[in-house]
């Protein structure tokens, strides 16, 4: 009897050793697979920092640059400063992004967006300001985005390092549980980069094409010619006014048939009343 018993409390201890390290082990899977945000880019950051060649460190970074500009000036021939500007964009591979017209109270004019290669910039500008005597408005801007290109830019690479490594977590996994984990993380990081992924794009065509807005219009006189003084006015409010009473008393005129008929008839009830009071 006292060997069965020695033999069950062999068999209790031992799966209860057993459950112990199972559990043990589970932990530790589940810690690899939910690191904390801060510990996770720290990690990658460092070791992407530790995989970098060195050469890059020492290697003279390229300034980015994104150059606009904003002009407004007045011509005196629409087409031929609009067929000035299309010589340019050929000449200097620019593309014309944007093209509007139109007309106010004063003037004819054209609004023109170009994207032009960063490095025409300058020269682009020179051959559309050929004959223009002043500009209205001129703006020319240089916005230096390096540091914040390259902050993206390294933060995109340590989340493509996190997400190695959280794929060969996931080649490691055998369970369902730690198998959804990895994933859900997975998801999260290349959501991340898909849109880090899409500001160096932006950036990087904002850098290598500049954009320059053109307005230009030629100054066209009013309907009514030359600018009318206020005696002018006065006078044709006059002529206006006896304009206004001609027009209706000739408008009676046309009216004749029915005022003879109201003339008529109100003698004729005027006459009966009068017979009534005597």
């Amino acid at each position: 009897m006292k060997t069965v018993l020695l033999f069950l409390m062999f068999l209790f201890s031992f799966s209860s050793c057993k459950k112990a390290e199972e559990a043990e082990s589970l932990d530790m899977k589940i810690s690899d697979v939910k690191l904390p945000a801060k510990e996770e880019e720290a990690s990658a950051n460092e070791s992407y920092a530790l995989d970098a060649p060195q050469e890059n460190t020492d290697k003279k970074l390229e300034q980015k640059i994104i150059k606009t500009g904003n002009l407004r000036f007045e011509t005196n021939d629409l087409e031929a400063t609009y067929t000035q500007i299309q010589v340019a964009v050929k000449s200097h591979n620019a593309i014309i992004q944007n093209d509007t017209e139109g007309k106010n109270y004063e003037s004819i004019f054209k609004n023109i967006t170009v994207r032009v290669p960063s490095k025409n910039f300058d020269a682009f500008l020179s051959d559309i300001s050929k004959g223009v005597s002043y500009f209205d408005n001129k703006e020319i801007s240089s916005q230096d985005v390096t540091e914040e290109y390259i902050d993206i830019d390294a933060r995109l690479k340590a989340k493509k390092v996190l997400e190695s490594r959280y794929l060969e977590l996931l080649k490691k996994a055998n369970k369902v549980t730690e198998i959804l984990e990895i994933e859900k993380q997975l998801s999260a990081i290349r959501e991340e980069i898909e849109a880090k992924e899409g500001q160096l794009r932006y950036m990087q065509s904002q850098i290598s094409m500049s954009t320059i807005t053109i307005e230009f219009y030629k100054t066209v006189a009013n309907e009514g010619g030359a600018t009318i003084s206020y005696g002018s006015k006065i006078w044709n409010a006059i002529k206006s006014g006896f304009n206004g009473i001609s027009s209706f008393f000739i408008g009676l005129l046309s009216i004749w048939p029915f005022l003879i008929i109201l003339a008529t008839g109100f003698y004729f009830i005027r006459k009966r009343f009068k017979k009534k009071n005597i």
